[in-house]
């Protein structure tokens, strides 16, 4: 951790493992009544970002460093993990590239027309939201295009402000996935709290600077980080104790496998 991020600098709000979109979302087919296990980790954020600003954010940006940090399954992790409670919730997939937050969890023939159809032609916010298959009402999905980044970067700073306080109004919390493009960026300016993902092993200690000079410059510092530590190999869950039902499991055995299968 020490390698990527600078000493001083935001807090560390939660440690997470590098975890599957279809993970998340498959736990949360079985049980939608529950949070499940694959995003328990995320709720850490949730509640290090009330005791850091001594009330619970009602809009929260997560972005990375870079493409592929674990952005997206933090903003659905938290997403779910907020849901759960009972909270009305809003993720707003800024991802115009991939729209990597949205899919898993909407139907595929879903529009995705909602930010264009809320900036460009004033439609009501209840008409473009989009319940989600698990959780229905509860977390629900605003859309995007892949025209809609340059949609971004020509709406003026408060119309984006008038965007993300009509969300609030139907939503007891906002969450926004946005990647860490210019345009994406435009609307840390209209949230409480922005959290940044850090993924060990792929991270670079200067793109999280770079991160945070595009930030300083709209006068915005981010809340804290989350950890994304690399997925464990079955070997090492094994060596670790993992089991199904929390059994521990020796590593002798699992070595004397090992031998055995590379002298054959």
């Amino acid at each position: 951790e020490s390698d990527v991020l600078e000493p001083g600098g935001p807090p560390i709000l939660a440690r997470v493992p590098r975890t599957p979109q279809s993970l998340l979302q498959g736990e949360l087919i079985r049980d939608p009544a529950t949070l499940p296990r694959s995003a328990r980790p995320f709720r850490a954020i949730w509640v290090n970002l009330a005791a850091r600003t001594g009330r619970s954010p009602e809009t929260i940006l997560v972005t990375g460093a870079g493409s592929d940090e674990g952005r997206a399954s933090a903003a659905i992790g938290l997403s779910i993990a907020v849901a759960v409670t009972g909270l009305r919730v809003v993720l707003v997939d800024a991802d115009v590239a991939k729209g990597a937050s949205a899919r898993p969890l909407v139907d595929a023939s879903a529009s995705r027309e909602g930010l264009r159809a809320l900036l460009l032609h004033d439609a009501p916010v209840e008409e473009v939201l989009i319940p989600t298959k698990q959780l229905g009402e509860r977390l629900r999905v605003l859309m995007t295009h892949k025209d809609d980044e340059a949609l971004l970067s020509l709406a003026p700073p408060e119309r984006l402000e008038s965007l993300v306080d009509e969300l609030k109004r139907v939503a007891d919390v906002v969450i926004v996935d946005a990647p860490p493009t210019p345009d994406s960026l435009l609307l840390a300016g209209a949230v409480d709290a922005v959290v940044v993902t850090v993924r060990l092993g792929r991270t670079r200690l200067e793109r999280v600077l770079e991160l945070r000079r595009d930030l300083a410059q709209r006068g915005l510092i981010p809340a804290g980080y989350v950890i994304v530590s690399r997925r464990r190999s079955r070997r090492e869950w094994l060596r670790r104790g993992g089991a199904p039902g929390g059994r521990a499991v020796a590593a002798a055995p699992v070595e004397g496998v090992e031998r055995e299968a590379a002298r054959r």
